[in-house]
Order: C-alpha cells, then sequence, then structure tokens
C-alpha cells in the first residue's frame, strides 16, 4: 500500500481567462481515492474530463483539454501546481471556457492549495512509470526527449532571439522545495509587437499592461 494525497477543504479563486477575457470562478474540491484528476466545466453544456494525452485538443499558445464538444483552455498553470506539490486526486470546477489566469504563473495556485491543505488517501500501489530506452519527440528547432536514468532529472534549454530573454538553462530534479521556490513563480511572456496578432486570433484578450495580478482567492469551510 502506498499514500496517494488530495486536499482538505474546497477552496475557490476568481479571475479572469488569459485568452478569452473572460471571467471565471473556479473551485478545487476533494476527490476519492484513485479518482485521479478531473475537470468539470459549469453551464454552457457539461464537461467532465481526466487530464489523459487523450483529452489534449490543442497546445498552440495555451493548453486545451476537452470532451463532448466542451472545450477548457490554459491548464497548464493549475497542472503544474497540482503536480509539483503531489496533489494525486482533485475536482476542478469552473464556470468558464478557460482558467483563471491570476498573474500568469503556477504561485497563485500553489498558494490556493497550501490554504486548502493536503489529507493522506491510502492507496493500492500503481506501477511505476519506466523509461528503458530513448524517447524524442518534435524538430531540429525544438525537441524533447526521455532518457533512461538512475534519478528523475529534467534539464532544459531556451533559446530566444529577443535580448530579454536569451539563452537561458536550466536542470534539477524536481521536489516540492524546487517547484515552490524556483519553477512556480515563473510568468507567461510576450511582446508587444505580437500582441494585434494574437488578439485578431481571439488570442490574449484578457492579457493587461496595467494590472500584474488578475485574480483573488477564498477558502471553503
Amino acid at each position: 500500500m502506498e499514500l496517494q494525497h488530495s486536499i482538505r477543504k474546497p477552496v475557490t479563486c476568481e479571475g479572469v481567462g488569459l485568452h478569452t477575457g473572460v471571467p471565471v470562478t473556479m473551485t478545487l474540491q476533494s476527490r476519492r481515492t484513485g479518482s485521479r484528476r478531473g475537470l468539470r466545466r459549469r453551464a454552457r453544456g457539461h464537461c467532465a474530463s481526466r487530464f489523459c494525452p487523450e483529452s489534449l485538443i490543442n497546445g498552440h499558445y495555451a493548453t486545451t483539454i476537452g470532451a463532448d464538444g466542451v472545450q477548457i483552455q490554459t491548464v497548464e498553470h493549475l497542472l503544474a501546481a497540482v503536480r509539483g506539490l503531489g496533489i494525486d486526486n482533485l475536482l476542478i470546477e469552473l464556470n468558464g471556457p478557460e482558467l483563471p489566469a491570476m498573474d500568469g504563473s503556477s504561485a497563485p495556485f500553489v498558494s490556493l492549495l497550501y490554504t486548502a491543505g493536503r489529507d493522506a488517501q491510502v492507496a493500492v500501489r500503481r506501477p511505476p512509470l519506466r523509461v528503458v530506452e530513448p524517447i524524442r519527440v518534435g524538430d531540429e528547432h525544438r525537441w524533447i526527449q526521455l532518457l533512461p536514468a538512475g534519478e528523475f532529472r529534467i534539464s532544459y534549454t531556451l533559446d530566444h532571439e529577443h535580448p530579454a530573454v536569451g539563452v537561458q538553462v536550466a536542470s534539477f530534479v524536481p521536489t516540492e522545495r524546487v517547484f515552490v521556490e524556483e519553477l512556480a513563480p515563473a510568468r507567461t511572456y510576450g511582446f508587444l509587437k505580437d500582441l494585434e496578432l494574437l488578439r485578431q486570433q481571439g488570442l490574449a484578450l484578457g492579457g493587461s499592461l496595467g494590472q500584474r495580478r488578475r485574480g483573488r482567492a477564498r477558502s471553503g469551510s
């Protein structure tokens, strides 16, 4: 037997979707052992989706999942926080087409999950995922590669032509402390020259130059 984790109490946050610009209220609730992570959208149809590769609809600019014709955008920052804090079973409910952007990072979601607290759940052990041979996807300009190793380590290089970004390199063993202190605060960035084109495509409608934080959180009982 092993321990899984869920949250101790419901928590809610309100904000605006980064791309849709639509106000949204999101609530996180605990789920029973083995339920894994799921997302439910209220209003304009019902969407209940587990986070799995088959749920992915689009990864261009914002990770979008969906089921039964209903889509939910920009789930990546919350999912990073959930995984970084080791939450196994969680129900995410929202009343709009996109998760709230908050400040454009995972940090507000980390704070929300810490406010909710964590409960251990006894679970049947799942077989570990093992990489036994190299796996690589992408092209010569952008790729990701998995290699067999004695520890789980993530190494990443960003090479951007803009001088404000440049070349950035990171390599780390992902622990909760590393995620909370070094990764969660990393924010989505963009360039003014691209803003008009993005908005013509129906993206970045919730972005603002005058407000860093676009959301607030509250805990349940």
